[in-house]
């Protein structure tokens, strides 16, 4: 395989081992990321290994903002050679002693441009390393530096016209004309002192192909490597599309790829066809935040816009959905076939969670592991993969599947209705998207009739969760009538929950009076059994009914409440919260509380039941003043 940046080794090497004074500098250059700092590493260690009298001494000057900062570095590396003496150039930089300030003619002219208390010190680089032409300075990450970039220049410059040392910079040269361009003077006496000090320039460009086997080899374990190492052409591909060239954000991909496929199933991470997809995913969107053209809490949103297949109506467009367009133009993939839930991309990018069991589930529900076995709705989403009598056929499949009223999942409704309505806009159905709304109304009638639907706990949050289901954008999402289908949906998942927890409502007193300790779990988070932690459920109860079954708790479960009553209603702090419908419902409650009171004998329970009282007030002031702010 061909080196891509041969010749800029072959020069490196060239200029390092000149036998006189060059007495000019050699700039490496290259974009951030693009493995500039890395190729000169790797050829200052093959020339240490040919010639051991060598001696290189490297400077980041990354955040470097004086040149004492500098000099520390080198004698810190120059420690095996100097010993104690370090101890004594350390005490001179401590003391001050100086030969005075540095005067730097920048651009030649014969005069003195910067006159900038540079201050070289009393023991300096020579004493030590008499051989000048065997010591090699290699300033890295020139333009990242804090100094004024003529004075760093003019400080390296010295180096080379006084001590004749040879000096490599490395840098990406675009940004330190992007600091020289807000100057016009500035930009003048950059390109003076450039001519001045740098004789040579050589350009080193990323290249991915040859630092791939490297990244394979040493990020990731030897469990994974040969499976990686077979996606090599998809991996550069896709890196190549991005446009970057960066190969630090590819290495950072490699570190998380180790992490995914360690909790990758051994047969799914064998589907070549789902590997290939799954990686031009994570590449391409890793390389984006990497870049930060795409935000990391925007990546699930990301996945869902799809603009060739929703419709936005008004034809407007604005410059969010124009960057997500501008992204996807880039790469040749289909970024709706999400694979996994959005939620998994969501919350790796923006948090760094995986979640095992959802990341194998995914995998296994996608079209490219069980396809054949999928159900005609999932098989026709992937229309565009479809012949027209395959297509033909899955869609009178799917369309009798819908009259025959057999999707019991609200989300496969909805991915259905989606799908149909997108049909409709291309004339591919019968039908028009009115149709499909009333359609859809009345399936969900028959539903409500026939008591069918599968509900839970996460209903609405999987229908609603970045516009996805089983890993698959919802068709058609930004369309209006597909958005007044949602809605439709929503309500009548909200009113099925809510007739459920009218059911679990006459429960919850049935376990006041057997089981108080049960009736406290109610409100406690769990991920076992069902709960109402962050749900409501007392509006749905008869206050005095309620609190018949109260009076009659121990005073611990009574006292233990007033935590209850606290958390519930310092949680609602918009009226559009989920629990907002209890705020009335204590107001009440607190009502029934000192009505009671005022003929109870003293008692302990009464005293509990004023600070039940007391906690319900602080608790309902605090929410009515969070309100107001709302409004």
């Amino acid at each position: 395989m061909t080196d891509l940046n041969q010749n800029a080794r072959d020069l490196i090497e060239y200029y390092c081992s000149m036998e006189v004074a060059p007495e000019y500098a050699l700039l490496v250059k290259g974009f951030w990321g693009c493995g500039k700092s890395h190729l000169v590493d790797e050829v200052i260690s093959k020339m240490k290994c040919a010639n051991s009298d060598l001696k290189f001494l490297r400077v980041s000057l990354y955040g470097i903002g004086d040149i004492t900062d500098i000099e520390a570095k080198f004698f810190e590396q120059l420690n095996p050679i100097i010993s104690s003496k370090k101890m004594i150039f350390a005490g001179q930089i401590a003391k001050g002693i100086l030969k005075g300030a540095l005067k730097i003619d920048l651009d030649g002219d014969g005069k003195t441009d910067v006159s900038a208390n540079l201050s070289v010190p009393e023991i300096n680089l020579a004493k030590y390393l008499t051989d000048t032409k065997h010591c090699i300075l290699v300033f890295d990450d020139l333009e990242r530096c804090s100094m004024d970039i003529q004075v760093i220049l003019g400080y390296i410059n010295y180096f080379v016209e006084k001590d004749g040392y040879k000096v490599v910079l490395i840098a990406d040269e675009s940004k330190l004309i992007e600091l020289s361009n807000s100057d016009s003077q500035s930009q003048i006496k950059y390109q003076k002192i450039k001519e001045k000090l740098i004789g040579k320039t050589i350009e080193v460009k990323a290249d991915v192909e040859g630092v791939f086997d490297h990244f394979v080899t040493n990020l990731i374990s030897p469990a994974n490597l040969e499976t990686l190492a077979k996606y090599k052409a998809i991996i550069i591909s896709t890196f190549t599309h991005s446009g970057y060239n960066n190969l630090r954000s590819l290495r950072k991909c490699f570190l998380d790829l180790e992490l995914w496929f360690s909790k990758l199933d051994a047969d799914i991470k064998d589907k070549e066809e789902l590997m290939e997809h799954f990686l031009a995913l994570f590449i391409a969107v890793s390389m984006e935040v990497h870049a930060g053209s795409l935000p990391a809490d925007k990546v699930g949103e990301f996945f869902n816009y799809d603009y060739i297949w929703d419709d936005n109506s008004d034809g407007e467009t604005n410059t969010e959905s124009d960057n997500k367009k501008k992204i996807k133009d880039k790469y040749q993939i289909n970024f709706s076939d999400s694979i996994i839930d959005i939620s998994v991309w969501q919350g790796f990018f923006e948090s760094n969670s995986t979640d095992l069991t959802k990341i194998n589930a995914g995998f296994r529900a996608s079209r490219f592991y069980a396809l054949e076995q999928a159900p005609n709705w999932k098989k026709l989403w992937y229309f565009y993969n479809l012949d027209d009598n395959e297509f033909t056929r899955l869609q009178g499949l799917v369309v009798n599947e819908f009259n025959n009223r057999e999707y019991n999942n609200l989300c496969e409704l909805k991915h259905v209705a989606g799908m149909l309505l997108l049909q409709s806009q291309h004339e591919l159905l019968n039908k028009t998207p009115d149709d499909i709304v009333n359609d859809v109304n009345d399936y969900l009638k028959d539903l409500d009739k026939e008591s069918s639907v599968e509900t839970g706990d996460e209903l609405l949050e999987e229908l609603n969760e970045f516009g996805s289901y089983q890993g698959l954008s919802y068709t058609c999402e930004r369309h209006p009538d597909f958005q007044l289908i949602s809605n439709m949906i929503n309500d009548y998942a909200i009113n099925v929950n809510k007739k459920i927890t009218q059911a679990e409502s006459v429960k919850l007193i049935q376990v006041m009076n057997s089981d108080p300790k049960e009736f406290l779990s109610y409100f406690e988070w769990s991920d076992s059994k069902k709960h109402y932690k962050n749900k409501p459920i007392l509006q749905f109860i008869n206050a005095n009914e309620f609190l018949n079954a109260f009076l009659n708790l121990p005073n611990k479960t009574k006292h233990q409440f007033i935590a209850v009553i606290k958390d519930r209603l310092n949680r609602i702090l918009r009226a559009d919260d989920e629990l907002y419908p209890e705020f009335e419902w204590f107001k009440l409650f607190k009502k029934q509380l000192e009505a009671h009171l005022t003929t109870a004998s003293k008692s302990i329970s009464t005293i509990i039941l004023g600070h039940v009282i007391k906690q319900i007030s602080e608790s309902v002031d605090f929410t009515e003043k969070q309100l107001a702010r709302d409004r």
